[in-house]
Protein backbone atom coordinates (compact mmCIF):
# COMPACT_ATOMS: atom_id res chain seq x y z
CA UNK A 1 0.00 0.00 0.00
CA UNK A 2 1.48 3.38 -1.00
CA UNK A 3 1.78 6.18 1.79
CA UNK A 4 0.32 9.29 0.41
CA UNK A 5 2.93 11.86 -0.15
CA UNK A 6 5.71 9.95 1.25
CA UNK A 7 7.99 10.51 -2.46
CA UNK A 8 11.17 11.68 -0.65
CA UNK A 9 14.24 9.67 0.27
CA UNK A 10 13.10 9.62 3.73
CA UNK A 11 10.42 8.61 5.44
CA UNK A 12 9.73 9.59 9.13
CA UNK A 13 7.14 8.77 11.35
CA UNK A 14 5.77 10.92 13.79
CA UNK A 15 4.24 9.68 17.41
CA UNK A 16 4.92 6.03 17.09
CA UNK A 17 2.37 3.57 17.53
CA UNK A 18 1.37 -0.78 17.40
CA UNK A 19 -0.87 0.39 14.18
CA UNK A 20 2.53 1.61 12.44
CA UNK A 21 4.48 -1.62 12.30
CA UNK A 22 5.08 -3.67 9.81
CA UNK A 23 6.94 -4.01 6.55
CA UNK A 24 8.19 -0.98 4.66
CA UNK A 25 9.70 -1.09 0.85
CA UNK A 26 10.48 2.29 -1.51
CA UNK A 27 10.24 2.10 -4.77
CA UNK A 28 12.95 4.55 -6.67
CA UNK A 29 11.93 5.24 -10.53
CA UNK A 30 13.75 7.26 -12.94
CA UNK A 31 14.06 7.58 -16.46
CA UNK A 32 15.60 4.66 -16.93
CA UNK A 33 13.04 2.70 -14.77
CA UNK A 34 12.15 1.75 -11.20
CA UNK A 35 13.53 -0.48 -8.98
CA UNK A 36 12.25 -1.50 -5.27
CA UNK A 37 14.21 -1.92 -2.46
CA UNK A 38 14.42 -4.60 0.20
CA UNK A 39 12.01 -5.19 2.88
CA UNK A 40 13.09 -2.43 5.65
CA UNK A 41 10.97 -4.72 9.42
CA UNK A 42 9.73 -1.77 11.76
CA UNK A 43 8.50 -3.62 15.38
CA UNK A 44 7.07 -1.42 17.77
CA UNK A 45 7.36 -3.29 21.17
CA UNK A 46 4.39 -2.81 23.70
CA UNK A 47 4.21 -3.97 27.55
CA UNK A 48 1.55 -6.30 28.15
CA UNK A 49 1.03 -7.06 31.99
CA UNK A 50 -1.81 -8.78 33.37
CA UNK A 51 -2.73 -8.62 37.59
CA UNK A 52 -2.12 -7.52 40.67
CA UNK A 53 -5.78 -8.68 41.86
CA UNK A 54 -7.65 -7.43 44.27
CA UNK A 55 -6.35 -9.48 47.49
CA UNK A 56 -7.79 -9.89 51.51
CA UNK A 57 -5.22 -10.69 54.09
CA UNK A 58 -5.34 -11.30 58.05
CA UNK A 59 -3.78 -9.26 61.03
CA UNK A 60 -0.76 -10.49 61.35
CA UNK A 61 -0.52 -12.35 57.79
CA UNK A 62 1.14 -11.65 54.77
CA UNK A 63 0.12 -11.32 51.17
CA UNK A 64 1.60 -10.91 47.82
CA UNK A 65 0.59 -9.47 44.77
CA UNK A 66 2.02 -10.18 41.50
CA UNK A 67 1.91 -8.69 37.76
CA UNK A 68 2.85 -10.83 34.88
CA UNK A 69 4.20 -8.73 31.72
CA UNK A 70 5.67 -9.40 28.69
CA UNK A 71 6.86 -7.80 25.20
CA UNK A 72 8.44 -3.90 25.84
CA UNK A 73 11.52 -4.92 23.34
CA UNK A 74 13.88 -5.21 26.28
CA UNK A 75 14.41 -5.91 30.19
CA UNK A 76 11.18 -4.57 32.08
CA UNK A 77 11.46 -3.01 34.86
CA UNK A 78 9.02 -2.19 37.87
CA UNK A 79 7.45 0.14 40.77
CA UNK A 80 5.78 0.03 42.86
CA UNK A 81 3.26 2.22 44.77
CA UNK A 82 0.68 2.52 47.67
CA UNK A 83 -1.49 4.68 46.20
CA UNK A 84 0.53 7.66 44.60
CA UNK A 85 3.57 7.04 47.06
CA UNK A 86 6.18 5.04 45.48
CA UNK A 87 7.18 1.98 48.08
CA UNK A 88 10.97 1.89 48.62
CA UNK A 89 12.63 -1.15 47.14
CA UNK A 90 9.77 -2.30 45.65
CA UNK A 91 11.12 -3.23 42.22
CA UNK A 92 9.93 -6.89 41.46
CA UNK A 93 6.89 -8.45 39.44
CA UNK A 94 5.55 -9.23 43.24
CA UNK A 95 5.41 -7.13 46.53
CA UNK A 96 5.12 -8.96 49.25
CA UNK A 97 3.29 -7.55 52.63
CA UNK A 98 4.09 -8.88 56.05
CA UNK A 99 2.40 -8.27 59.36
CA UNK A 100 -0.40 -7.02 57.88
CA UNK A 101 -2.79 -4.22 59.46
CA UNK A 102 -4.65 -1.87 58.65
CA UNK A 103 -2.19 0.89 57.90
CA UNK A 104 -2.16 -1.40 55.04
CA UNK A 105 -5.09 -1.72 53.63
CA UNK A 106 -5.06 0.50 50.52
CA UNK A 107 -4.77 0.56 46.42
CA UNK A 108 -1.62 -0.42 45.47
CA UNK A 109 -0.20 -0.11 41.85
CA UNK A 110 2.46 -1.20 39.79
CA UNK A 111 3.99 -0.16 36.69
CA UNK A 112 5.48 -1.76 34.25
CA UNK A 113 8.11 -0.03 31.68
CA UNK A 114 9.57 -1.86 28.73
CA UNK A 115 11.98 0.49 26.05
CA UNK A 116 9.08 1.96 24.18
CA UNK A 117 5.76 2.17 26.74
CA UNK A 118 4.78 1.44 29.95
CA UNK A 119 1.76 0.04 31.46
CA UNK A 120 0.12 0.43 35.13
CA UNK A 121 -2.19 -1.80 36.98
CA UNK A 122 -3.70 -1.63 40.47
CA UNK A 123 -5.42 -4.32 43.14
CA UNK A 124 -7.34 -3.40 46.40
CA UNK A 125 -5.97 -5.15 49.31
CA UNK A 126 -8.66 -5.41 51.95
CA UNK A 127 -8.02 -6.67 56.08
CA UNK A 128 -10.46 -9.66 57.46
CA UNK A 129 -11.37 -8.91 60.63
CA UNK A 130 -11.13 -11.43 63.09
CA UNK A 131 -13.77 -12.98 65.31
CA UNK A 132 -14.08 -12.66 68.52
CA UNK A 133 -17.28 -13.13 71.12
CA UNK A 134 -18.02 -12.87 74.60
CA UNK A 135 -21.29 -13.24 76.85
CA UNK A 136 -23.30 -15.73 79.09
CA UNK A 137 -25.78 -17.89 77.89
CA UNK A 138 -23.68 -20.06 75.70
CA UNK A 139 -23.92 -23.81 77.12
CA UNK A 140 -27.45 -24.75 78.15
CA UNK A 141 -26.46 -26.73 81.31
CA UNK A 142 -24.63 -23.95 83.03
CA UNK A 143 -24.86 -23.57 86.44
CA UNK A 144 -27.84 -21.48 88.21
CA UNK A 145 -26.96 -17.67 88.77
CA UNK A 146 -23.18 -18.26 86.97
CA UNK A 147 -22.10 -16.89 84.21
CA UNK A 148 -20.74 -18.95 81.22
CA UNK A 149 -18.44 -17.29 78.54
CA UNK A 150 -17.39 -18.09 74.91
CA UNK A 151 -14.23 -16.82 73.37
CA UNK A 152 -13.54 -17.36 69.67
CA UNK A 153 -10.48 -16.50 68.11
CA UNK A 154 -9.55 -16.99 64.10
CA UNK A 155 -6.25 -16.80 62.45
CA UNK A 156 -5.62 -17.30 58.78
CA UNK A 157 -5.63 -21.12 59.45
CA UNK A 158 -7.04 -22.57 62.39
CA UNK A 159 -10.24 -21.42 64.83
CA UNK A 160 -10.15 -21.35 68.25
CA UNK A 161 -13.08 -21.34 70.46
CA UNK A 162 -13.39 -21.32 74.02
CA UNK A 163 -16.33 -21.96 76.34
CA UNK A 164 -15.53 -21.47 80.50
CA UNK A 165 -18.10 -21.95 83.24
CA UNK A 166 -18.30 -20.90 87.04
CA UNK A 167 -18.98 -24.59 88.37
CA UNK A 168 -16.60 -24.59 90.41
CA UNK A 169 -14.29 -27.30 88.59
CA UNK A 170 -13.78 -30.41 87.46
CA UNK A 171 -13.80 -33.60 89.30
CA UNK A 172 -10.95 -35.45 90.39
CA UNK A 173 -9.45 -38.26 88.39
CA UNK A 174 -9.01 -38.50 84.07
CA UNK A 175 -9.84 -35.53 82.21
CA UNK A 176 -10.48 -37.88 79.38
CA UNK A 177 -12.65 -39.80 81.18
CA UNK A 178 -15.49 -36.88 80.48
CA UNK A 179 -14.86 -37.93 76.87
CA UNK A 180 -16.51 -41.23 77.13
CA UNK A 181 -19.73 -42.26 76.66
CA UNK A 182 -22.04 -43.65 79.11
CA UNK A 183 -19.58 -42.22 81.67
CA UNK A 184 -21.69 -39.54 83.38
CA UNK A 185 -19.90 -37.20 85.69
CA UNK A 186 -22.58 -35.29 87.29
CA UNK A 187 -23.52 -36.41 91.03
CA UNK A 188 -27.02 -36.79 90.10
CA UNK A 189 -25.78 -39.15 87.55
CA UNK A 190 -28.92 -37.59 84.91
CA UNK A 191 -28.08 -38.30 81.49
CA UNK A 192 -26.36 -41.00 79.18
CA UNK A 193 -23.09 -39.03 78.91
CA UNK A 194 -23.19 -38.67 75.03
CA UNK A 195 -23.15 -35.00 74.76
CA UNK A 196 -19.13 -34.76 75.23
CA UNK A 197 -18.49 -37.78 73.06
CA UNK A 198 -20.53 -36.38 70.43
CA UNK A 199 -18.80 -33.58 70.13
CA UNK A 200 -15.48 -34.94 70.51
CA UNK A 201 -16.97 -37.29 67.24
CA UNK A 202 -17.97 -34.49 65.60
CA UNK A 203 -14.76 -32.08 65.77
CA UNK A 204 -12.55 -34.68 64.94
CA UNK A 205 -14.30 -35.65 62.31
CA UNK A 206 -13.46 -32.06 61.46
CA UNK A 207 -10.03 -32.28 61.69
CA UNK A 208 -9.86 -30.58 65.02
CA UNK A 209 -9.53 -31.18 68.45
CA UNK A 210 -11.12 -30.77 71.58
CA UNK A 211 -10.31 -30.81 75.37
CA UNK A 212 -11.04 -29.48 79.01
CA UNK A 213 -8.81 -27.89 82.05
CA UNK A 214 -9.26 -27.25 85.41
CA UNK A 215 -9.48 -23.76 86.59
CA UNK A 216 -9.33 -24.82 90.80
CA UNK A 217 -12.27 -23.97 92.82
CA UNK A 218 -13.53 -21.78 89.40
CA UNK A 219 -14.78 -24.01 86.90
CA UNK A 220 -13.84 -25.47 83.53
CA UNK A 221 -12.71 -24.09 80.41
CA UNK A 222 -13.17 -26.41 77.22
CA UNK A 223 -11.08 -25.73 74.10
CA UNK A 224 -12.19 -26.57 70.27
CA UNK A 225 -9.17 -26.24 67.93
CA UNK A 226 -10.29 -26.46 63.96
CA UNK A 227 -8.82 -25.71 60.73
CA UNK A 228 -10.27 -23.02 58.89
CA UNK A 229 -12.00 -24.61 56.15
CA UNK A 230 -14.90 -23.30 53.82
CA UNK A 231 -18.30 -24.48 54.34
CA UNK A 232 -18.79 -27.01 51.63
CA UNK A 233 -15.66 -28.83 53.11
CA UNK A 234 -17.13 -29.83 56.67
CA UNK A 235 -18.26 -33.21 57.73
CA UNK A 236 -20.66 -34.28 59.66
CA UNK A 237 -20.55 -38.00 59.16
Amino acid sequence: MALAGETANTLSIASVSPANAGNYTVVVTNLGGSTTSSVAVLSVPVVVATGPTNTAGCPGGSVMLCTVASGGGGPLSYQWCKGVTPITDATNSCLTLTNLSGADVGTYTVKVTGSCDSVTNSAVLSLNTPTTATGPGAVTNACPGTMVTLRVAASAERVLIEVQDECGGLPRGNVEDLFRPFAPSHPDRTGIALGLSFSRWAVEANHGSIYARDVSGVGCVFTLDLPRLPLSTLSIA
